[in-house]
Protein backbone atom coordinates (compact mmCIF):
# COMPACT_ATOMS: atom_id res chain seq x y z
CA UNK A 1 0.00 0.00 0.00
CA UNK A 2 1.14 3.86 -0.26
CA UNK A 3 2.58 5.21 2.29
CA UNK A 4 0.05 7.87 2.45
CA UNK A 5 -2.42 5.34 3.40
CA UNK A 6 -3.10 5.48 7.34
CA UNK A 7 -5.14 4.49 9.46
CA UNK A 8 -8.02 7.15 10.29
CA UNK A 9 -8.24 6.89 13.87
CA UNK A 10 -6.73 10.31 14.80
CA UNK A 11 -2.96 9.74 15.63
CA UNK A 12 -2.63 5.69 14.93
CA UNK A 13 0.25 4.74 13.24
CA UNK A 14 -0.44 1.06 13.48
CA UNK A 15 -0.33 -0.72 10.02
CA UNK A 16 -3.19 -0.46 7.86
CA UNK A 17 -5.14 -4.14 6.88
CA UNK A 18 -8.32 -2.43 5.01
CA UNK A 19 -10.65 -0.19 3.47
CA UNK A 20 -14.31 0.36 5.40
CA UNK A 21 -17.13 -0.76 4.18
CA UNK A 22 -19.11 1.96 5.47
CA UNK A 23 -22.20 1.34 7.38
CA UNK A 24 -25.86 2.62 5.70
CA UNK A 25 -23.63 4.40 3.34
CA UNK A 26 -19.89 5.19 1.63
CA UNK A 27 -17.48 5.19 3.86
CA UNK A 28 -14.09 4.29 2.39
CA UNK A 29 -12.25 4.81 5.16
CA UNK A 30 -8.54 3.25 6.06
CA UNK A 31 -8.49 0.76 9.38
CA UNK A 32 -5.94 -0.59 10.74
CA UNK A 33 -6.29 -3.81 13.24
CA UNK A 34 -6.83 -2.02 16.68
CA UNK A 35 -9.47 0.70 15.19
CA UNK A 36 -11.65 -1.51 13.17
CA UNK A 37 -14.13 -4.39 13.91
CA UNK A 38 -14.99 -6.67 10.67
CA UNK A 39 -14.90 -4.46 7.88
CA UNK A 40 -15.90 -1.11 9.33
CA UNK A 41 -13.46 1.33 10.87
CA UNK A 42 -13.47 3.07 14.26
CA UNK A 43 -16.22 5.36 13.05
CA UNK A 44 -19.24 3.53 11.50
CA UNK A 45 -18.55 1.05 14.25
CA UNK A 46 -19.13 3.95 16.71
CA UNK A 47 -22.13 3.93 14.36
CA UNK A 48 -23.55 0.68 14.31
CA UNK A 49 -22.86 -0.47 17.73
CA UNK A 50 -25.17 3.00 18.78
CA UNK A 51 -27.93 1.22 16.06
CA UNK A 52 -27.68 -2.25 18.03
CA UNK A 53 -28.25 -0.49 21.27
CA UNK A 54 -31.06 1.52 20.40
CA UNK A 55 -32.73 -1.51 19.03
CA UNK A 56 -31.90 -3.53 22.13
CA UNK A 57 -34.01 -0.89 24.11
CA UNK A 58 -36.60 -0.34 21.64
CA UNK A 59 -37.32 -4.70 21.64
CA UNK A 60 -37.11 -4.79 25.38
CA UNK A 61 -39.49 -1.74 25.66
CA UNK A 62 -41.91 -3.74 22.68
CA UNK A 63 -42.07 -6.62 25.03
CA UNK A 64 -42.47 -4.98 28.45
CA UNK A 65 -45.38 -2.59 27.02
CA UNK A 66 -46.84 -5.62 25.60
CA UNK A 67 -46.57 -7.52 29.08
CA UNK A 68 -48.21 -4.80 30.68
CA UNK A 69 -51.00 -4.14 28.40
CA UNK A 70 -51.80 -7.94 29.01
CA UNK A 71 -51.26 -8.04 32.54
CA UNK A 72 -53.46 -4.83 32.66
CA UNK A 73 -56.44 -6.24 30.04
CA UNK A 74 -56.83 -9.57 32.90
CA UNK A 75 -57.04 -7.49 36.38
CA UNK A 76 -60.43 -7.82 37.79
CA UNK A 77 -63.04 -4.37 38.35
CA UNK A 78 -64.45 -4.24 41.72
CA UNK A 79 -68.23 -4.23 42.14
CA UNK A 80 -68.51 -0.92 44.06
CA UNK A 81 -66.29 0.53 40.65
CA UNK A 82 -69.70 -0.39 38.46
CA UNK A 83 -72.54 -0.76 41.20
CA UNK A 84 -74.42 2.18 39.99
CA UNK A 85 -74.49 1.11 36.32
CA UNK A 86 -75.38 -2.31 37.57
CA UNK A 87 -78.44 -1.08 39.76
CA UNK A 88 -79.60 0.75 36.70
CA UNK A 89 -79.45 -2.34 34.50
CA UNK A 90 -81.40 -4.24 36.76
CA UNK A 91 -83.84 -1.21 36.85
CA UNK A 92 -84.05 -1.53 32.70
CA UNK A 93 -84.31 -5.30 32.66
CA UNK A 94 -87.18 -4.92 35.11
CA UNK A 95 -89.55 -2.28 33.63
CA UNK A 96 -88.64 -4.26 30.12
CA UNK A 97 -90.30 -7.61 32.31
CA UNK A 98 -92.95 -5.65 33.64
CA UNK A 99 -93.88 -3.64 30.62
CA UNK A 100 -93.86 -6.87 28.63
CA UNK A 101 -96.24 -8.34 30.90
CA UNK A 102 -98.59 -5.23 31.04
CA UNK A 103 -99.35 -4.80 27.25
CA UNK A 104 -99.07 -6.42 24.23
CA UNK A 105 -99.00 -2.97 22.62
CA UNK A 106 -95.95 -3.18 19.88
CA UNK A 107 -95.16 0.40 20.65
CA UNK A 108 -94.77 0.20 23.81
CA UNK A 109 -92.75 2.85 24.95
CA UNK A 110 -91.77 1.95 28.14
CA UNK A 111 -90.19 -1.22 26.93
CA UNK A 112 -88.45 0.94 24.54
CA UNK A 113 -87.24 3.12 27.63
CA UNK A 114 -86.04 -0.17 29.54
CA UNK A 115 -84.21 -1.40 26.34
CA UNK A 116 -82.17 2.12 25.87
CA UNK A 117 -81.99 2.15 29.84
CA UNK A 118 -80.20 -1.12 29.70
CA UNK A 119 -78.14 -0.19 26.48
CA UNK A 120 -76.35 3.07 28.19
CA UNK A 121 -75.90 1.03 31.46
CA UNK A 122 -74.21 -1.96 29.52
CA UNK A 123 -71.64 1.31 27.97
CA UNK A 124 -71.37 2.61 31.21
CA UNK A 125 -69.93 -0.84 32.47
CA UNK A 126 -67.84 -1.07 29.58
CA UNK A 127 -66.19 2.88 30.02
CA UNK A 128 -65.68 2.15 33.52
CA UNK A 129 -64.10 -0.54 33.12
CA UNK A 130 -61.60 0.84 29.93
CA UNK A 131 -61.03 3.77 32.47
CA UNK A 132 -59.58 0.99 34.73
CA UNK A 133 -57.23 -0.84 32.53
CA UNK A 134 -55.90 1.99 31.28
CA UNK A 135 -55.38 3.90 34.92
CA UNK A 136 -53.81 0.21 36.12
CA UNK A 137 -51.59 0.46 32.86
CA UNK A 138 -50.48 3.90 33.79
CA UNK A 139 -49.69 3.13 37.24
CA UNK A 140 -47.66 -0.35 36.75
CA UNK A 141 -45.80 2.14 33.59
CA UNK A 142 -45.05 4.92 36.35
CA UNK A 143 -43.33 2.03 38.58
CA UNK A 144 -41.25 0.36 35.71
CA UNK A 145 -39.89 3.53 34.59
CA UNK A 146 -38.21 3.60 38.05
CA UNK A 147 -35.86 0.91 35.98
CA UNK A 148 -36.53 1.87 32.30
CA UNK A 149 -36.05 5.41 31.92
CA UNK A 150 -38.78 7.00 29.36
CA UNK A 151 -40.90 3.90 29.61
CA UNK A 152 -44.31 5.96 30.59
CA UNK A 153 -43.71 8.19 27.37
CA UNK A 154 -42.98 5.06 25.51
CA UNK A 155 -45.97 2.95 26.70
CA UNK A 156 -48.26 6.05 26.18
CA UNK A 157 -47.17 6.09 22.53
CA UNK A 158 -47.10 2.72 22.54
CA UNK A 159 -50.93 2.44 22.79
CA UNK A 160 -51.38 5.28 20.34
CA UNK A 161 -48.48 4.64 17.47
CA UNK A 162 -47.37 1.50 17.16
CA UNK A 163 -45.32 2.29 14.20
CA UNK A 164 -41.37 1.87 15.05
CA UNK A 165 -40.44 5.20 13.88
CA UNK A 166 -42.65 7.02 16.30
CA UNK A 167 -41.76 4.79 18.90
CA UNK A 168 -38.08 5.10 19.08
CA UNK A 169 -39.08 9.18 18.38
CA UNK A 170 -40.01 8.84 21.74
CA UNK A 171 -37.47 7.23 23.14
CA UNK A 172 -35.23 10.11 21.41
CA UNK A 173 -37.60 12.90 22.79
CA UNK A 174 -36.86 11.18 26.32
CA UNK A 175 -33.17 11.08 25.87
CA UNK A 176 -32.94 6.89 26.19
CA UNK A 177 -31.16 6.39 22.71
CA UNK A 178 -29.72 9.56 22.45
CA UNK A 179 -27.80 8.53 26.36
CA UNK A 180 -27.45 5.33 24.86
CA UNK A 181 -26.18 6.27 21.34
CA UNK A 182 -23.35 8.78 23.74
CA UNK A 183 -22.39 5.42 25.90
CA UNK A 184 -21.94 3.33 22.69
CA UNK A 185 -19.25 5.37 21.00
CA UNK A 186 -17.30 5.91 24.01
CA UNK A 187 -14.14 4.26 23.58
CA UNK A 188 -14.40 1.54 26.40
CA UNK A 189 -17.76 0.17 24.80
CA UNK A 190 -16.33 0.04 21.61
CA UNK A 191 -12.91 -1.41 22.58
CA UNK A 192 -15.35 -4.03 24.74
CA UNK A 193 -17.35 -4.91 21.98
CA UNK A 194 -14.92 -5.13 19.30
CA UNK A 195 -13.13 -7.81 21.59
CA UNK A 196 -16.00 -9.50 22.66
CA UNK A 197 -16.69 -10.61 18.53
CA UNK A 198 -13.35 -11.02 17.96
CA UNK A 199 -13.13 -13.88 20.72
CA UNK A 200 -16.47 -15.30 19.47
CA UNK A 201 -14.67 -15.47 16.02
CA UNK A 202 -11.21 -17.29 17.84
Amino acid sequence: MSVNIACSALGCTNPVIGQCTGYKKACGKYYCHTHSMDTLCAECTSRKLADDHAQAIYQDYINTAQQLESESSSTSISWDSIKGWGILMGISILIIVISSAVTRNQNNTLACVGALIFFVSLLGIVATRTGHIRKQGEIKATEIEKSKPGFLEFYSTWKKEKSKEQLMTALTVVGVITAVGLAATSESDYDRTRRAIRDENK
